[in-house]
């Protein structure tokens, strides 16, 4: 085995004592050994810290950083700034990858000379059998080269920037990828604090496929992500459209900077989804109806949503997104409650 590791995969920790050894087993049971992991510990407070410690003591190949707490953002940067191996991928401690992810992508990126080789996910609950076998690999990966190579993952982020239809599917996610990580130095490409930014690794997805040569899109759902069917019944944030807008004009500039044309489009197609998922979460969350038409309507005080209203190709909408749009600007509530209920029973 080489001093420099093929993949260092970096794993932030946070209060998941329960979940953090599917995480790390899911690792040590790679039929490709050749690895580093970094446990990021983000000054948790339970016993996640000495289990960290504890893997790193049973295998040399695990390293621990421990660290003040400042997010999940900042968590990845300090394994990249740790990180030494020739390509690096990032899973969270809650989440777990199939056994041979390193060694189907790790084979991908060095025959085809790949900056980036994507993967799917999958969802899995608590009550669910964790499968950590390996995946059959018998479906070919479709390529991606340059600025049209990324395009896949900008319709992740923003729907409808094209008409023509994507040559593969993907996620937009930092976690379900294996990355060249000299690339990732050379153009000093690190995570925002999503404290200060929403949705902060899809501008990592974004900036690193930027300067790809080649990207590689499998189709197979390598990343297990924890899923939790509560979630759909917090109660949302009042200021998350806000920080959605926030970050939409980060992108358009983001986009403007790298020399697309018309970058608020992209930024308005990110508004709208989000638009959606505070819909449906205010819809499904355990609070009074009147509450839920509360959240509905705020959305619709942001002069954002003129915007929207008025440069937004909405024909181009899938027509049910452009039913639900229409029926939120025309702050029809009850109508909107009940198509979304109607739509989520049909899905059943």
């Amino acid at each position: 085995m080489n001093d420099i590791p093929a993949i260092s995969v970096i794993v932030p920790v946070y209060k998941v004592e329960n979940y953090i050894h599917t995480c790390v087993e899911s690792i040590l049971r790679q039929t490709f050994a050749d690895w580093e992991m970094i446990l990021v510990d983000d000054g948790s407070p339970d016993r996640c810290p000495d289990i960290c410690d504890g893997y790193s003591r049973a295998d040399s190949r695990i390293k621990v950083i421990h660290k003040r707490n400042a997010g999940l953002g900042y968590a990845r940067n300090s394994g990249l700034d740790a990180a030494s191996g020739k390509y690096v991928c990032f899973l969270d401690s809650d989440d777990y990858l199939a056994s041979n992810t390193f060694e189907h992508c790790y084979r991908i990126a060095e025959k085809e000379e790949a900056d980036q080789v994507r993967y799917m996910f999958g969802r899995f609950l608590d009550r669910d059998g964790v499968n950590i076998n390996p995946l059959s690999t018998d479906v070919p990966y479709k390529i991606g080269i340059g600025r049209d190579g990324v395009e896949p993952i900008l319709d992740i982020v923003s729907p409808l920037i094209s008409e023509r239809k994507f040559f593969a599917p993907t996620t937009a996610s930092s976690c379900t990828a294996l990355y060249r990580r000299e690339l990732i130095e050379a153009n000093a490409i690190r995570f925002h604090s999503e404290r200060e930014l929403m949705s902060e690794d899809y501008i990592f997805s974004i900036d690193f496929g930027m300067v790809c040569r080649k990207i590689v899109y499998t189709p197979y759902q390598f990343y297990y992500y924890r899923h939790n069917p509560a979630s759909l019944s917090s109660v949302p944030r009042l200021d998350r459209f806000d920080r959605a807008v926030h970050f939409a004009e980060f992108l358009a500039e983001k986009m403007k900077g790298y020399g697309y044309e018309n970058p608020e489009i992209y930024a308005m197609g990110y508004a709208i989804g989000e638009m959606r998922s505070s819909n449906l979460r205010a819809f499904f969350a355990k609070i009074p109806y009147s509450q839920k038409k509360a959240i509905f309507m705020k959305t619709l005080q942001h002069g954002y949503v003129g915007e929207i209203r008025r440069h937004y190709p909405l024909d181009r909408l899938p027509m049910m997104q452009r039913v639900a749009f229409f029926l939120h600007i025309n702050r029809l509530f009850w109508l909107s409650y009940f198509v979304t209920k109607v739509r989520m029973i049909w899905k059943k």
